[in-house]
């Protein structure tokens, strides 16, 4: 068995979160899947797909931690990209939260954690 492709995949009450990563990342959206109970909408990004899972019932909001590093689970994404500084500008200008403005994470790569809409966090990292 040979693992082919890793997807990842958030449930929101709407769109809006697959349209965030859409305009911050510069994603082409592909077409949505239809399933009984939701529609999962679809993000191609190298290498793979993110995803959006809007159930046709509205979701309960998670329960958000202090801080996404204070309990276990999938707590991040993380983006490999080419301007960090143009990311966050981005990101921010469409209602995600600066957690970690950019830094230098060691020589050659400097990262910035960030909430989307939703609260998920996720960091984008450039190397230099």
């Amino acid at each position: 068995m040979t693992l082919r492709q890793l997807e990842t995949a958030f449930v929101s009450a709407d769109r809006a979160l697959l349209d965030f990563y859409a305009e911050v990342f510069e994603l082409e959206e592909v077409e949505p899947i239809a399933f009984p109970g939701g529609t999962v909408h679809v993000l191609a990004v190298p290498g793979g797909r993110l995803k959006v899972m809007v159930p046709d019932a509205t979701p309960a909001p998670a329960a958000s931690a202090p801080a996404f590093n204070a309990v276990t689970g999938i707590r991040y994404l993380t983006f490999r990209v080419d301007d960090l500084d143009h990311v966050v500008d981005r990101a921010t200008a469409r209602r995600a939260t600066v957690v970690l403005p950019p830094v230098a994470l060691g020589p050659g790569s400097r990262v910035a954690i960030l909430t989307d809409p939703d609260g998920n966090t996720f960091e984008a990292v450039e190397e230099v």
